[in-house]
């Protein structure tokens, strides 16, 4: 069900959340040392692309074909290679970990979220850094985006407990103007932190 939601946004011409790289991430990526960079829910490629065009090694995953098209559209555009692969948040595995990973508005059911960020906080490496913004409860008093269900918004309370052997350099609850496609526009409400692996 969720993959045909994905594929019928993601089947569009347009690139619905826009073709620049999340602000967050251009602010963040350039402090880190590293090469090798995970985004799971990637989307249409924006944040992929970008990253690569920074001499980043992108491996992305989603379980939308259509999302893997345009991402590729957008890599041949920028003239960088992005490894894509098909999976669903819970089914992803990998043999390596990442210097870096980076979670963008990826919003799960509460029942397999927690479970979620646990596993993949195992693919950081040892020094390595968590990205990640998304909506938080405030949200929903705005029409920027995000879902309408509250229990798959969080917190900074949540994301420490999600992760709760993290290092946090940043770790902050903002209001900010979103301008990243069609389908998110206008003021919003978000949680945004970088975490260090000891």
């Amino acid at each position: 069900m969720q993959a045909e939601f994905w594929n019928e946004r993601f089947g569009r011409t347009e690139f619905v959340y826009g073709k620049a790289a999340n602000a967050f991430l251009q602010q963040v990526l350039p402090t880190i040392k590293g090469k090798t960079l995970l985004l799971p829910g990637e989307g249409e490629g924006r944040n992929a692309v970008w990253a690569a065009t920074q001499q980043w090694k992108v491996t992305a995953f989603d379980q939308s074909t259509a999302g893997k098209q345009k991402c590729q559209q957008l890599a041949d555009e920028f003239k960088v290679a992005v490894e894509y692969l098909i999976s669903g948040a819970e089914d992803f595995k990998s043999e390596i970990n990442f210097d870096a990973v980076g979670l963008f508005y990826l919003h799960l059911p509460e029942s397999i979220r927690r479970a979620f960020h646990n596993k993949i906080w195992e693919y950081v490496a040892p020094g390595g850094h968590l990205i990640l913004e998304g909506f938080n409860p405030k949200q929903l008093n705005n029409t920027s985006g995000g879902p309408k269900d509250a229990s798959m918004l969080f917190d900074l309370e949540t994301l420490k407990l999600d992760f709760p052997k993290a290092t946090f350099s940043i770790a902050e609850e903002i209001e900010t103007i979103l301008d990243e496609g069609p389908f998110h526009q206008g003021k919003a409400a978000v949680t945004r932190i970088l975490a260090i692996k000891a």
